[in-house]
């Protein structure tokens, strides 16, 4: 009478060729979750950096040094700053006229952010910082951020960013 049922070196051979796959596997997935925030992090800088030259550019069109916004094709207000400092909207005079204002209402309609993945923070006199969901402060051991910084001398704002804790 034969019994039906795996023995138990068919039994060892799956649970070893198993091991074998989870020791390959692993290690390929383990830094996705890392590598995915920081893809989003430098994409969304070079969100910020395409916004801000195609308000800048739109400003320049205008031929106007006075008007302090710009309407996108979609119908979205963006402030810019000009020569003088504004304060409503956080600007600086150190740099050229006519780029998106560091706050919400300026650099922030232009590149339309996602509240689920940034947060942010436009204490800073001349900036405005977005945070990667859960990387709230600058100050913190975590940097996972970029930064658009209008109160640097020079042509344009300064955009940084920052990845080395995305976790």
């Amino acid at each position: 009478m034969r019994k039906e049922g795996f023995t138990l070196i068919e039994l060892i051979i799956v649970i070893v060729i198993l091991g074998i796959l989870a020791a390959v596997a692993v290690p390929k997935f383990a830094g996705l979750t890392k590598r995915a925030k920081i893809s989003a992090v430098k994409g969304f800088a070079g969100s910020v950096r395409a916004a801000m030259n195609i308000v800048h550019g739109k400003w320049l069109v205008q031929d106007n040094s006075s008007i302090d916004n710009v309407t996108l094709e979609d119908g979205t207000t963006v402030y810019v700053c000009l020569n003088k400092t504004n304060q409503d909207h956080n600007c600086s005079n150190n740099v050229s006229s006519g780029y998106p204002a560091p706050d919400t209402d300026g650099i922030g309609a232009a590149v339309d952010y996602d509240n689920d993945t940034f947060d942010v923070d436009n204490s800073n006199s001349g900036k405005i910082i977005f945070y990667y969901k859960g990387y709230k402060s600058k100050n913190s051991n975590k940097n996972c951020y970029v930064e658009y910084d209008y109160s640097t001398s020079g042509e344009g704002p300064k955009i940084t960013v920052e990845t080395d804790d995305c976790e």
